[in-house]
């Protein structure tokens, strides 16, 4: 198999489990070149294994994922981690060149009453179709998913737990 060449998204490095599932995958990943996107934020955590890393204030991370979009820069797969790195990711960047993988960790809308629920939930509805794969951390998570979003398809996704 040729040596991939993956992109990670994380919005944030320091927010829950997205900063640790992307330095598991990287050493664990080795013979791959893992390259790393996140905002700029004084709570950063440290990536582990990567080939190459890009903290980027907001406007600057938004244009390096158009370019990625046209071809600046060429990606096997590009990874996304979260909410906030799935919306961003599949609308500045629906490349059609690389895979889009979408690991939501986590999905829980039961609590949440607000408009920007509705507003994620509508964009998740029309992301659908541009993303090769959705990730989920367990049963309940696509159960959620399935639940909110109301399409799932059994070979998009993929269960850890």
């Amino acid at each position: 198999m040729a040596n991939l060449n993956i992109l990670h998204f994380v919005y944030s490095m320091h927010v829950g489990g997205g900063s640790k599932h992307v330095n598991l995958l990287s050493e664990s990943m080795s013979d791959a070149t893992h390259n790393l996107v996140t905002r700029k934020s004084p709570q950063n955590t440290a990536a582990t294994g990567m080939n190459a890393t890009y903290e980027l204030s907001f406007w600057r991370l938004v244009i390096f994922l158009v370019g990625v979009n046209f071809g600046a820069r060429q990606f096997d797969v590009i990874h996304l981690h979260g909410r906030m790195a799935g919306m961003l990711g599949r609308i500045l960047c629906p490349s059609y060149r690389s895979r889009i993988v979408y690991t939501l960790h986590g999905f829980d809308f039961a609590q949440e009453q607000s408009y920007r629920k509705y507003m994620f939930l509508i964009l998740e509805y029309f992301l659908y179709p541009l993303t090769q794969r959705l990730i989920f951390v367990s049963q309940q998570e696509r159960f959620n998913y399935k639940k909110f979003v109301k399409i799932v398809s059994r070979t998009k996704c993929t269960v850890v737990y």
